[in-house]
């Protein structure tokens, strides 16, 4: 008994020029539809000052003269209360159009600082933040932050500092990734235990001193 071939998946067929023009075109109409259904409605200026992009970049999503990233579109979605997952509808049926944020080149930082904005990542999902209150969290836009999460940027000193002192979290843990147990606010706390021990400890030992002194 002869087997009958098995039968490939289908695989859509790509965009010609015409339909990516179409779709493009499809999306931005969408954007600007769920931006000016918000209440009250929101102007491309009032949008972008939220999401950290300049006006311009709203404009040109909306108008189908600019591509946009997974992650710009993400963000957005986030903002606007519509699902930011582009394997799920509304977003999907515009996905072949989203540019993949892969094929922006990421900087030429270190590994260290790679691993730091991996870790950033984490402690943003572990919170339930959104990149945008990820960064006014930090006292960034959130395009700024946005670069930082997708290793096109990286913190500085100060930046880091804020993450220490706005997540609750350790340096060992935010630059060597260890402790991830332990808190600021818990190192803090057992640095304060330990002061007030060794000064309890030292009370002690004058006053074994003094007593020897006087026996």
């Amino acid at each position: 008994m002869t087997k009958k071939p098995l039968k490939s998946a289908s695989v859509p067929a790509p965009l010609t020029p015409e339909q990516r023009i179409a779709l493009r075109a499809d999306l931005g109409a969408f954007m600007r539809e769920r931006r000016e259904a918000q209440q009250p409605p929101l102007t491309q200026m009032a949008l972008s000052e939220q999401l950290g992009f300049s006006y311009s970049v709203v404009s040109t999503w909306e108008n189908n003269s600019r591509a946009i990233l997974e992650g710009q579109l993400k963000a957005w979605a986030e903002k606007l209360g519509v699902d930011p997952d582009l394997q799920k509808e509304p977003l999907a049926r515009f996905a072949p159009v989203v540019q993949n944020d892969e094929t922006s080149k990421p900087n030429s930082g270190s590994r260290v600082e790679r691993e730091v904005n991996a870790r950033l990542v984490a402690l943003r999902k572990q919170r339930n933040l959104t990149i945008r209150e990820m960064g006014a969290l930090l006292g960034m836009s959130a395009a700024h932050y946005y670069r930082v999460e997708t290793n096109k940027g990286n913190l500085t000193i100060a930046q880091l500092r804020q993450v220490v002192k706005r997540l609750d979290v350790s340096y060992e843990y935010l630059i060597d990734g260890k402790g991830s147990g332990e808190t600021y606010q818990d190192l803090k706390k057992e640095n304060e235990r330990l002061k007030r021990e060794n000064q309890l400890l030292e009370s002690f030992r004058r006053q074994v001193e003094l007593n020897q002194v006087h026996s």
